[in-house]
């Protein structure tokens, strides 16, 4: 039998959800969809400053994989909301991109100041 491979875009969800490791692409819009919940202050590198996924010449803090198929997301997030629901967001929203476990690590909570004076705070790719 001849069987033909699908060909998926690097950008596009089906591209993460094997156990092979993040691609720069899947690894940016992870970051994007993270950065656009209405939950998250702010991407963080964890307590170590370890938690990022290294590209050549890039590092994009708060996305890694830890082991095989589990997928760490570390975060600051905005004063006054209910974590449980904050995961759950955050997980439905990478849905499209990681289909295995996602381990959310909540490394700090914005003070109710930095809360109330941004909606948002993406950390920039770097």
């Amino acid at each position: 039998m001849n069987a033909t491979k699908k060909r998926v875009s690097p950008t596009s969800p089906e591209s993460a959800l094997s156990s092979t490791p993040l691609s720069g692409d899947v690894s940016r819009s992870i970051a994007l969809a993270v950065d656009a919940s209405p939950y998250v202050a702010r991407r963080t590198a964890g307590s170590t400053g370890t938690a990022a996924t290294y590209l050549p010449g890039e590092r994009i803090i708060g996305v890694r994989l830890g082991a095989p198929d589990i997928l760490e997301i570390h975060v600051s997030l905005h004063w006054g909301h209910d974590v449980q629901q904050a995961a759950r967001q955050l997980r439905s929203a990478l849905a499209p991109w990681w289909a295995h476990r996602i381990d959310l690590c909540i490394d700090d909570i914005a003070s109710p100041a930095e809360s109330a004076t941004t909606s948002t705070n993406p950390v920039p790719l770097e």
